[in-house]
């Protein structure tokens, strides 16, 4: 989550660094602000979702409280991360239309 953070706060966001490269676009995605702005929140997004995780369930894990921490973690997992895998893959479909060649 931090590692989403800090890329996304210096300016080169991990999602545009992934996205771009797998677009075949390289780092070109930087001259684009909608571009930026968009890498720029969805990396947001997914740092404050371990950012969430990490502050709901550390107290857990610290309290020695296993059923609470193994609920939460079941809750916090694939229900919170495939919506925003969702999410990501729906916005960065509308950012890179289909070319038909």
């Amino acid at each position: 989550g931090s590692a989403f953070l800090v890329s996304a706060l210096v300016g080169w966001s991990l999602i545009g660094l992934a996205v771009g490269f797998l677009m075949g676009e390289g780092t070109a995605w930087r001259r684009n602000p909608r571009k930026r702005r968009v890498f720029f929140w969805l990396s947001i997004a997914w740092a404050a979702l371990f950012a969430a995780r990490l502050i709901v369930q550390l107290p857990l894990y610290f309290a020695g409280d296993v059923t609470a921490l193994g609920t939460t973690k079941l809750m916090m997992g694939i229900p919170l991360f495939a919506p925003l895998i969702a999410v990501t893959w729906l916005v960065v479909r509308a950012l890179y239309p289909r070319r038909t060649e």
